[in-house]
C-alpha cells in the first residue's frame, strides 16, 4: 500500500472535518503538521504538494488531494468498508443534495474569518448575520424527522459539523431556536470521532473576538 500522509493544522475547521472522517473510518495515515502561524504553508516544499498553500491536503503515493470535501470523497472511493455514503437511491440523492449545498449555500454565509481575523463586529455584519440565520433555518428544516442529513450518518454530516460548531461554540449561536439542528448537534457530539479529535473551536476561543451571534434570533 502507498504511503499516506495527512497534512494538518489544529486550528483549521477544514482539517478537523477530515480528522473526524479518518477516525470514523479507522484510517491512520502519517500526520504532518503545517504550522500556519509560522507560514509553513508557503514553504516551497509544501507548495509542491498544494500550490494554493492551504490545509488540509492528503497524499497517497503520487496522488495528492486537496480540499476537505474532495479528500473525504476520494477516501470513500478507496475504502468502501463501513460506507459513509448512502447506498439506496433516495438517500443517495438526498446526500448529494446536502453535500453540494454545503459549499454552495451554508459555507457562503460563513462569518468566522471576518470575526476572528478581520475583527468585524455585529454592527459590521448585520446583513450577513440575518442571511446566516436564514440559511441555518434551511438546514434545520432539512433535518425534520431525520437523525442525520441523509437519514443515516454520512460525510454530509461531517461536512457541516465544523461550520455549525463555529456558530455555536465560537460565535455564540443560540442553537435552541433550531430544534432539529440542536438535536443533530448533540447527536454528533456523542460520536467518539467527534469527541476524540481536537476541534478547531477550542483553539479559536483563545483568539479575542466578539461573539456576534450571541442573543441574536431569526
Amino acid at each position: 500500500m502507498s504511503k499516506q500522509i495527512f497534512y494538518s493544522y489544529a486550528g483549521s475547521p477544514n482539517v478537523w472535518r477530515v480528522a473526524v472522517y479518518l477516525h470514523e473510518k479507522g484510517l491512520k495515515p502519517e500526520t504532518r503538521v503545517i504550522d500556519l502561524i509560522q507560514k509553513e504553508q508557503k514553504n516551497s516544499e509544501y507548495l509542491a504538494i498544494n500550490s494554493r498553500g492551504q490545509v488540509p491536503a492528503y497524499q497517497e503515493g503520487d496522488v495528492v488531494i486537496a480540499e476537505s470535501l474532495a479528500i473525504m470523497m476520494y477516501l470513500e472511493h478507496k475504502h468502501k468498508e463501513t460506507p459513509l455514503i448512502p447506498t439506496n437511491d433516495q438517500d443517495y440523492a438526498t446526500f448529494l443534495t446536502r453535500y453540494f449545498q454545503f459549499p454552495a449555500k451554508l459555507d457562503q454565509v460563513g462569518i468566522l474569518g471576518p470575526v476572528l481575523f478581520g475583527k468585524k463586529t455585529r454592527a459590521d455584519l448585520e446583513d450577513k448575520i440575518q442571511a446566516l440565520l436564514k440559511e441555518t433555518k434551511e438546514w434545520d428544516s432539512a433535518l425534520e424527522g431525520r437523525e442525520y442529513l441523509a437519514h443515516t450518518f454520512s460525510i454530509a454530516d461531517i461536512a457541516i459539523l465544523p461550520t455549525i460548531t463555529s456558530y455555536v461554540e465560537t460565535l455564540g449561536l443560540e442553537i435552541s431556536q433550531f430544534p432539529n439542528l440542536q438535536a443533530w448537534y448533540k447527536r454528533m457530539w456523542l460520536r467518539p470521532a467527534v469527541k476524540e479529535t481536537p476541534s478547531h473551536a477550542l483553539r479559536h476561543k483563545e483568539i479575542p473576538h466578539e461573539r456576534v451571534l450571541e442573543g441574536v434570533r431569526l
